[in-house]
């Protein structure tokens, strides 16, 4: 092979080894980048969605949990305790307006 034959193929295969990726190519894998993109996207809204339902929930269940402690602890230490049918004035003025035992009312007095 001469000298001339060898540089013109050494600069043939530098063009091919220089070629870039085809359009076909780039839009592939720009179609493919975006399916995972979204679906990452959508999994983290999903989560982030989660994560504030649960905070949420656990706030309302410690709140609920400190409610009934301390209406524990007022029961205990209350004389007595009345249950009437509403929070109105006329409802609970006299004795007969007391819910007796197993009946249930809205309005909770303790004395």
């Amino acid at each position: 092979m001469t000298p001339e034959t060898q540089m013109i193929q050494n600069t043939n295969n530098k063009k091919r080894s220089r070629r870039g990726f085809t359009l076909i190519e780039i839009m592939m894998t720009m179609t493919i980048s975006s399916f995972i993109t979204i679906g990452l996207t959508s999994f983290s809204i999903i989560l982030a969605r989660d994560f504030y339902w649960s905070a949420n929930k656990s706030q309302i269940t410690t709140d609920v949990r400190l409610f009934t402690a301390e209406l524990s602890q007022e029961v205990r230490s209350s004389n007595a305790a009345y249950i009437y049918d509403s929070f109105n004035s006329a409802d609970r003025d006299a004795v007969q307006d007391r819910a007796g035992n197993n009946e249930s009312g809205d309005c909770l007095v303790l004395v």
